[in-house]
């Protein structure tokens, strides 16, 4: 693993931790003000010290839960106040989706929020927060908690999709046309995109564009300029790259950079 630090400007306060894995991402830390969001793969949010405001255009009135489950593509707001937050944006093809959706209790307009057992949750990723755990370890620890808590027989993994995501994630400089990968794995374009929202939720253009964004925060570990890492990731400059950071991260780059606790990234 690769590892980004930020300095702390507080050293008597744990970090921010980001994890950025192939299969999944976790940020664990404080979020210090309300963030508006709709980001290329579902999301499992746990407050470790306070209730989450959670608003959206989807539904009347706001919710206020300790741990929400968010489907991908939906714009939502979220208020985490100033206690720290674990959140795991999930496997694209929706694996930990499926397995965690079933474990929740309440649900408005599709996204689903107070997971059974829910303290167990709390105390977990508390404890993660006060002793950071080498990434490999944190990855065994997320694969016990989210995946597969419960198999579910209706979620069927199509190939030509999960090959189309390999595509796009080994060929980020040649930016494949969507002409291009239907042709690569026998569907037509139509079928193609049919299929891809249909598994993951996201267009392939979304995808392509979340998939950058992680490139971008993944390659920053090893180069230390975020400008030059946006341009590697292939956005045209670095007004495009801040655009899309904030609309699915709901939050700019330099604002997760420059957090007073600090913040240490890791990566693959």
């Amino acid at each position: 693993m690769n590892t980004f630090i930020a300095p702390s400007a507080h050293t008597s306060e744990p970090p921010s931790r980001l994890y950025l894995w192939k299969q999944r991402t976790f940020y664990i830390g404080q979020i210090f003000e309300p963030i508006c969001f709709s980001s290329g793969a579902a999301s499992f949010t746990v407050s470790l010290g306070g209730t989450i405001k959670l608003s959206s255009n989807e539904f009347d009135q706001p919710v206020s839960c300790r741990s929400i489950l968010i489907p991908p593509g939906m714009e939502v707001e979220c208020d985490f106040g100033s206690a720290p937050v674990a959140i795991c944006i999930l496997d694209v093809l929706c694996n930990d989706y499926t397995s965690l959706l079933p474990l929740m209790q309440n649900t408005v307009q599709n996204i689903s929020y107070e997971i059974k057992n829910e303290q167990s949750y709390i105390d977990m990723f508390t404890e993660h927060f006060q002793n950071e755990l080498p990434p490999e370890e944190m990855y065994q620890h997320l694969e016990k908690l989210i995946l597969h808590q419960i198999k579910s027989d209706q979620h069927h993994i199509d190939p030509r999709i999960d090959k189309v995501i390999e595509l796009i994630q080994k060929n980020i400089d040649d930016n494949l046309s969507i002409e291009s990968l239907a042709e690569k794995v026998e569907l037509s374009v139509p079928r193609l995109t049919q299929l891809f929202r249909l598994q993951t939720g996201l267009a392939i253009r979304r995808y392509r564009l979340w998939h950058r964004l992680f490139r971008s925060l993944a390659d920053l570990t090893v180069n230390s300029s975020l400008t030059n890492s946006a341009i590697k990731a292939g956005f045209s400059d670095a007004s495009h790259f801040n655009r899309t950071f904030k609309a699915m991260f709901g939050m700019t780059p330099t604002h997760l950079l420059t957090q007073s606790n600090g913040i240490k990234i890791f990566t693959e």
